[in-house]
């Protein structure tokens, strides 16, 4: 058996991606994978067991979310060539692919090629939800509908997108796998400043409860300030002006990340239920954070009450109500401690860790390959 990545997107915002190519997908083709998507640059700087293969070359972010229609038709000919190439070229391969769009394709191109044994798996990152997408999106949803049980292994982090995607997808249950976007345990350092340090890691915009914060944080009666790491709106920017101990820090890649979570003191997960995306998050951040032993504060989201299992994790709230909100807040920073960083940790090691799950993945990846 031999894995290979598809995507019309990026894998380089995906840390999960870059741990399973490194650790997992890898020891399938003797310690390289190859990786075929939209290279971003400032994400993540992978090890030599990945090989990358650009559709197209993305100097950040902001650029690849600019890209024209004349780019987009460029990267699905070619990643289309790349996909037929792959599956011509090697015996018994398998696909990788994290969106719809690639997958529906690779099942289109899977049924030209009739006699290759080609097996596909979908991890499932962002929810496909059908009335939100454009015209492609929805075609690429209806084709997958019917031809879902083409899907040999279905891999999605929370249990509300497992429910929500079978009920619409014909898949087989033993084809599908629960795998929570974690990490591993991280070795922490006390933050001894006396300062209490927020933190926000990846984008802000206006369909998150960051206004609710802000009114809240900037009534808090102790030296405090707040951490935002990544892109934020010009709305926010303008909010957050007048403030000095609100700190804005550019997109930094991943391996970077580890400098900032060491001063934060409390976590925040700030998405609005928008929509059922929203509603079911399951976020890498929420996880990371509690690696390195940092309560979380969220909003009371359907994705997220199965996790919060223990008080120390942190806690949900109703960011709606300025109360419940700043009650929360309180609270948590009257209880902080550094035994509580030791207890996040050691549950995060015992429960949450990914390496409990690599076995898992392992046996479903032997199953597909019988």
């Amino acid at each position: 058996m031999r894995i290979s990545a598809f995507t019309i997107n990026s894998f380089s915002g995906i840390p999960l991606c870059t741990i399973l190519f490194e650790n997992i997908f890898s020891n399938y083709n003797n310690g390289i994978i190859s990786i075929y998507h939209c290279q971003v640059g400032g994400y993540v700087k992978y090890q030599n067991s990945v090989k990358q293969i650009p559709l197209l070359k993305f100097q950040n972010n902001l650029k690849f979310s600019q890209q024209n229609k004349l780019l987009k038709v460029k990267k699905y000919l070619k990643l289309a060539c790349k996909i037929f190439a792959y599956i011509i070229q090697n015996r018994n391969p398998v696909l990788y692919t994290i969106d719809a769009n690639t997958c529906a394709l690779i099942i289109f191109l899977r049924k030209i090629v009739f006699f290759r044994d080609v097996k596909l798996i979908y991890h499932q990152f962002e929810m496909d939800i059908p009335e939100h997408k454009s015209s492609l999106d929805k075609l690429s949803f209806r084709y997958l509908s019917n031809k879902g049980g083409m899907i040999n292994l279905f891999i999605v982090p929370e249990i509300n997108r497992l429910n929500y995607f079978t009920e619409r997808v014909n898949i087989p249950k033993d084809n599908c796998l629960l795998f929570p976007n974690t990490t591993y345990l991280h070795k922490c350092k006390k933050n001894e400043t006396g300062i209490i340090t927020f933190g926000h890691i990846g984008a802000l915009g206006d369909t998150h409860f960051f206004k609710e914060f802000l009114n809240i944080f900037s009534k808090l009666q102790f030296p405090s300030e707040l951490l935002l790491i990544g892109r934020v709106s010009e709305n926010i920017k303008e909010m957050i002006r007048p403030y000095k101990n609100i700190i804005l820090i550019d997109q930094v890649e991943h391996a970077e990340l580890g400098k900032y979570y060491h001063k934060i003191n409390y976590g925040l997960i700030l998405y609005k239920p928008i929509d059922l995306n929203n509603e079911f998050c399951a976020p890498n951040k929420l996880y990371e954070f509690w690696s390195y032993g940092i309560p979380v504060i969220s909003h009371n989201l359907e994705g997220l009450k199965s996790l919060f299992e223990k008080n120390i994790l942190g806690s949900l709230c109703d960011m709606y109500s300025e109360f419940d909100l700043g009650y929360t807040i309180n609270r948590l920073i009257k209880e902080n401690t550094t035994q509580r960083k030791n207890e996040i940790q050691k549950y995060f090691d015992e429960k949450l860790s990914i390496s409990k799950y690599f076995d898992e993945l392992d046996d479903k990846l032997k199953f597909i390959n019988e």
